[in-house]
């Protein structure tokens, strides 16, 4: 995630820009925070983005296999899980 697509929009330390949101902070837009929720949000992608100006592609538009995407979302919940 640090240094694939995903730190395009959300940061290379994750902390979020204008094209989109923190992915550390315990602040959940679009799932419940779970590995499983957030592995969704990866998956499906956000067409309509609430506060930011870029939506996401599924994926994030990356050849991620399923494997990657629940990678992904484990590293996500883990960085919120240190913020606590």
């Amino acid at each position: 995630a640090r240094s694939g697509t995903c730190a395009g929009c959300h940061g290379g330390d994750a902390a979020g820009s204008a094209a989109g949101p923190a992915l550390t902070g315990g602040r959940w837009l679009w799932s419940d925070g779970s590995v499983a929720g957030i592995a969704r949000v990866i998956d499906a992608g956000v067409a309509h983005p609430k506060p930011s100006a870029g939506a996401m592609p599924p994926k994030g538009g990356a050849p991620l296999s399923p494997g990657d995407v629940r990678a992904v979302a484990a590293y996500v919940w883990a960085l919120n899980q240190a913020k606590r």
